[in-house]
């Protein structure tokens, strides 16, 4: 019963919660309201590297790093 439980509870997540944030524009506010500031953050520098050349232009090497360097802080961040 507990796993029909969590499985529902997650269903209904899916289909209300997240769609609203489907959107990487909006994550960074997302996490904000959720007190999680210096992840916002980290996302929302995530976000200017790829306005800046991320997608589409051929990044500048440094900026590839650093990208990834914040890609590596997101990741620590959603498995801890």
């Amino acid at each position: 019963m507990l796993a029909e439980n969590h499985r529902k509870a997650a269903e209904d997540i899916e289909s209300t919660i997240a769609p609203l944030q489907s959107n990487h524009t909006r994550l960074g506010s997302f996490l904000r309201d959720l007190g999680e500031i210096t992840i916002a953050n980290e996302w929302e520098g995530l976000d200017r590297f790829r306005q800046g050349g991320w997608y589409g232009n051929t990044p500048d090497p440094h900026n590839v790093q650093e990208a990834l360097a914040v890609l590596e802080q997101i990741r620590l961040w959603a498995t801890q």
